[in-house]
């Protein structure tokens, strides 16, 4: 069966064959495509990354998430990529220090005995990682952030377990609530529950419940900002690093940045962690094409905003949204397969680039990453598209 489709192009290209009576099905609209940059699989349409976007920041390297849970070290200064997604890291710091190294006096140990000998993780360097071993039950290695922050951070560690099978347990920031955590041998990454008031000293430790004991830990962390941050290779002690900014420079990338200053749609795929502020999912330096995902799971588009809830926030969670505006500037959004919302815009065209993921200053980083990013030309895309692209 045939439809046609589209706002503004020929009969040719408004109709395709769609493969249900229902209509076209996301997969078809998806090959209407302009631009189409899938980063899992790490295609893009002309073949290179470099014609569409750059990495305007992410000046220290690090080791990025992989879909099957393991870790991909990237180097600094370029796009953070894995099968997982291109990576937008906010700007972090811990406020642990020697989070390599409890053997360091920052750490107070009681019953515990501690060697920096096994190798460490994800990075698989020798004498990495950290050997603790219980001398007597409720062996603890316990530090004290010292430094006020006015955010409650969230502390996280790798573990395995060595030997034993007592109980283990982290230290939530109040230094009070220990929760316990089911260990094996291999490697496991664990967040702790935030338990700190804001704007007082926080904690980070662990308790080995049984004597004679053993475990290893690595990347012994406390994101200052109070959300999830990748482990990242860099000596002890360590406190700031610089997250990242894919940036598509007209100048530089003249074909996705001369569609974007005009009338485009473009369906995105979004795993975003920080739901403590609104964040952009594109951000221009001019008057018209901002996106934004809000604290309340909300997504806006220029002026259409989607019912709050929507979107969900977590890196265990891909949404999807898709929207569009038109040369008149109404522009109109959906998020995972939820009703289309539309209000009154602006178009770009004065824009100079266009930020994803980010602003310039980092005040708009979702923290996750994008799995995949998809342009068309004005005309493409309609109301009637938009759920079925993002259901």
């Amino acid at each position: 069966m045939l439809y046609t489709i589209g706002r503004g192009m020929s009969p040719a290209q408004r109709t395709i064959q769609a493969s249900a009576p229902s209509g076209p099905t996301a997969a078809e609209i998806l090959a209407l495509n302009t631009y189409d940059l899938d980063f899992v699989t790490g295609t893009y349409t002309g073949g290179s990354l470099g014609a569409y976007l750059l990495q305007n920041r992410g000046y220290n390297a690090r080791y990025d998430l992989k879909a099957d849970g393991t870790y991909q070290y990237n180097s600094g200064s370029v796009l953070h990529r894995t099968d997982r997604g291109l990576w937008v890291i906010n700007d972090w710091g811990s406020c642990l220090k020697y989070t390599r190294d409890l053997t360091n006096a920052l750490w107070a140990k009681t019953n515990m005995t501690v060697a920096k000998n096994v190798t460490g993780y994800p990075n698989n360097d020798a004498n990495g990682a950290c050997q603790l071993t219980a001398t007597a039950n409720n062996a603890t290695a316990i530090q004290n952030i010292s430094s006020a922050n006015p955010i409650t951070p969230l502390v996280s560690v790798f573990i395995k377990r060595i030997s034993g099978s007592g109980t283990v347990e982290l230290l939530q920031d109040d230094g009070v609530t220990w929760e316990a955590v089911t260990i094996t041998g291999d490697w496991q990454r664990f967040e702790v529950t935030k338990g700190g008031t804001p704007g007082t000293n926080h904690y980070a430790g662990i308790r080995l419940g049984t004597s004679g004991d053993v475990v290893t830990v690595d990347y012994f962390m406390s994101a200052c900002a109070g959300f999830k941050l990748p482990p990242t290779y860099r000596a002890d002690p360590w406190i700031s690093y610089y997250g990242d900014r894919p940036t598509c420079t007209v100048a530089t990338h003249t074909g996705l940045g001369t569609l974007l200053k005009g009338a485009f749609g473009f369906y995105m795929e979004i795993g975003a962690d920080r739901d403590d502020t609104s964040t952009g999912f594109i951000v221009s330096d001019s008057t018209g094409g901002q996106g934004r995902i809000n604290a309340n799971g909300s997504v806006t588009f220029e002026n259409a905003m989607t019912s709050a809830g929507e979107f969900i926030h977590g890196w265990d969670t891909v949404n999807k949204i898709a929207g569009f505006i038109d040369s008149g500037g109404n522009s109109y959004i959906c998020a995972n397969g939820n009703a289309v919302a539309s209000g009154a815009g602006s178009l770009a065209s004065a824009a100079t680039h266009f930020d994803f993921g980010t602003n310039g200053a980092m005040a708009l980083c979702i923290n996750g990453y994008f799995p995949r990013m998809t342009f068309f030309a004005d005309g493409v895309l309609d109301q009637t598209m938009l759920p079925i692209l993002t259901a």
